[in-house]
């Protein structure tokens, strides 16, 4: 084989092996808009954004050193999951989410109590991965649609899920070993 020859059958392999393929010329729906159950790379920027900026402006609320605190977003919905030392540091941390830039709807599930230990947090981590792992092989959902969570054994499903496949997703995520109950934080969508 000539030395000519190699880059042209590289690119060609390349070709193939992505799958590129050259159309008919026409275009298909799904060609030029994303569906309405995916969110868009920029989407899941503005929610990283989001929680990074939220996280951000609540460690500076007296009593963070004494919290636990996981800032969650998809879709411009927050989720607020960890422990809080009393009861005003929970409403003040809901109502800097409410008031947060890009926040469509808040979900409190702060908690007024003693902090997880570093051992139930790694329980969590654990819970978390079987629990997509589940998803994964029960289910028709694509994973991009969805974001799993693990608070001190709770499951929370954030997602754009249509109605019909939203207890299918979450008797999936309660046959896990560990999880005490399942919460959903779910955009509808259809």
């Amino acid at each position: 084989m000539s030395n000519k020859r190699l880059p042209l059958l590289l690119i060609a392999a390349v070709l193939l092996a992505t799958g590129c393929s050259t159309g008919s010329g026409g275009t298909s729906a799904s060609a030029t808009a994303a569906p309405a159950t995916t969110r868009s790379a920029e989407t899941a920027r503005s929610d990283a954004d989001l929680a990074r900026s939220l996280y951000q402006q609540l460690s500076q609320t007296p009593g963070f050193a004494q919290a636990h605190i996981n800032v969650d977003s998809f879709n411009g919905y927050v989720l607020l999951t960890g422990q809080v030392p009393n009861q005003e540091f929970r409403a003040q941390a809901e109502q800097q989410a409410q008031a947060a830039q890009g926040a469509r709807a808040v979900h409190n599930a702060l908690v007024v109590g003693a902090n997880t230990s570093p051992w139930q947090r790694m329980q969590d981590t654990w819970i978390t991965t079987r629990v997509v792992s589940s998803l994964r092989t029960a289910s028709a959902i694509d994973s991009s649609r969805l974001h799993v969570i693990t608070e001190n054994g709770v499951v929370y499903m954030m997602g754009l899920i249509r109605p019909y496949e939203a207890d299918n997703l979450v008797n999936i995520a309660g046959r896990v070993a560990g999880v005490r109950s399942v919460v959903k934080v779910f955009e509808f969508v259809q």
